[in-house]
């Protein structure tokens, strides 16, 4: 799989992270690269979950849904039934930071998708409407302006 990730989508995971971690105190650690799985947070020096993080560029309605790699989703799922700890994925857009748990993704919702000039890749669609805000952005500032959600 191609690694797509710009030196301005590792600064707003890092930020999205460290601000998660303020909200649902908690500790986000990002797994060495090249991991499977990207994040673990950590309460009370115990693992607590496993996450995926994954920043998009516009905001939350312009599609009706997201991808989300099959190749994630079958990670995480080995990941959180061999570690006993749930699994996680936060999409960050433009107007907040949005989250689902991997038991309420419907992985038989699945496509094919590419990037531009990229080869094609089984994604599962996961509908905007089932993400949980966590954190509401300025979408003027693009800055993280309250939060609502917990873990």
């Amino acid at each position: 799989m191609p690694i797509l990730e710009t030196p301005e989508d590792r600064a707003l995971q890092v930020d999205t992270a460290d601000r998660l971690a303020q909200l649902w105190r908690c500790t986000i650690t990002h797994f060495p690269r090249f991991s499977p799985i990207d994040w673990y947070s950590s309460r009370d020096g115990q693992l607590a979950a496993l996450l995926e993080l994954k920043c998009r560029h516009h905001g939350s309605e312009k599609f009706s849904t997201v991808f989300f790699g099959v190749d994630k989703w079958l990670a995480l799922q080995q990941g959180a039934v061999g570690l006993r700890v749930p699994g996680m994925v936060v999409f960050r857009f433009h107007d907040g930071v949005f989250f689902i748990a991997l038991r309420d993704i419907d992985a038989s919702k699945t496509a094919l998708a590419s990037a531009a000039g990229e080869a094609t890749e089984l994604v599962i669609e996961i509908p905007v409407a089932s993400l949980k805000l966590a954190l509401a952005l300025d979408p003027a500032k693009k800055t993280l302006a309250a939060s609502v959600g917990t873990l």
